[in-house]
């Protein structure tokens, strides 16, 4: 059962507050991108040159181990079954907010709504302690206005954390997250893909949007909100999308990885939607929910 409370608890800090504009993605003419991070490896050290991508802030690294890891481009960590290239690996912290960077997904111009698709891995056995609360997105306008996307949240929830708004600064959705997709609270080291959108609505109607699917089941859907801050505020749309942000805390010692890989965004302009079971769209995973592979044509045959 899914259920709804608002509440308010101690923000965390946040990549992307000084990310500086580097180069943008480029949506094609059907409003559509997408990365498989074939770019070669890369460490976040170094100038970072592939599909659009930056880093949110080199200077974060996780310290844990020693010497301290740092955000790759690597082959390591691509997944298997997606459409090849290498991945993102970050790195999470026994220590709160220890993480390595995250990356950011630019706009070329602000975008009033817009679609997020990426597969995730997290190492087999991760738990968390403390709040158990890890940042995973954080959209930007380009105003004050910012929301990000815990997921866990605690031990089964996922929470919207909307910033600078005139409405509730902590919604959480109950009993749909870190248990319910692992079946307890240890993550089992296989790959899932996660998909969120935003919807900035309209100034003085309170109805943007938010929504959220887990492995193409929606687990989120939200409507009401006011991404204009009463009026107060005066975004044209979301500027750019941090994926991967700070954590509180993880259990296991060391740095453990997070792995990301086959990244999409979506705009209106998108012809390619999928719909979900509830007629929702989404862009979906790299094979629909719900799809079948084709059967292969048949072989010997002949004609009596």
């Amino acid at each position: 059962m899914r259920k709804l409370a608002v509440f308010s608890i101690i923000v965390l800090g946040v990549f992307g507050l000084g990310a500086q504009a580097g180069a943008a993605i480029t949506l094609g003419s059907n409003g559509y991108w997408s990365s498989t991070f074939a770019c070669g490896e890369w460490a976040s050290t170094a100038g970072l040159s592939c599909d659009g991508w930056e880093a949110s802030d080199i200077s974060w690294v996780c310290s844990s181990d020693s010497p301290a890891k740092v955000t790759q481009i690597t082959s390591a960590a691509n997944f298997p079954g997606g459409a090849g290239g290498g991945g993102y690996r970050k790195w999470l912290s026994s220590t709160r907010n220890g993480d390595s960077t995250g990356l950011v997904v630019r706009f070329p111009t602000p975008q009033r709504e817009f679609w997020l698709r990426w597969y995730e891995k997290f190492a087999s056995g991760q738990t968390w302690a403390g709040i158990k609360e890890h940042k995973t997105v954080y959209a930007f306008t380009d105003s004050s206005v910012v929301a990000n996307v815990n997921f866990p949240q605690g031990d089964n929830d996922i929470q919207l954390q909307p910033r600078n708004t005139s409405g509730p600064q902590d919604i959480t959705y109950y009993d749909v997250g870190w248990q319910s997709l692992y079946g307890g609270s240890s993550a089992d080291g296989t790959w899932h893909y996660f998909e969120v959108h935003f919807s900035l609505g309209t100034n003085g109607q309170s109805d943007g949007v938010f929504q959220m699917w887990v492995d193409g089941v929606n687990r989120v859907n939200q409507a009401g909100l006011d991404w204009y801050n009463g009026g107060a505020a005066s975004p044209t749309g979301w500027a750019y999308i941090v994926l991967g942000s700070n954590h509180n805390v993880s259990a296991l010692p060391g740095c453990t990885p997070i792995l990301y890989d086959d990244v999409a965004v979506a705009v209106p302009a998108y012809s390619g939607f999928r719909q979900d079971a509830q007629g929702r769209s989404m862009i979906g995973g790299l094979v629909a929910p719900g799809d079948t592979l084709a059967p292969a044509a048949p072989t010997n045959l002949r004609v009596q």
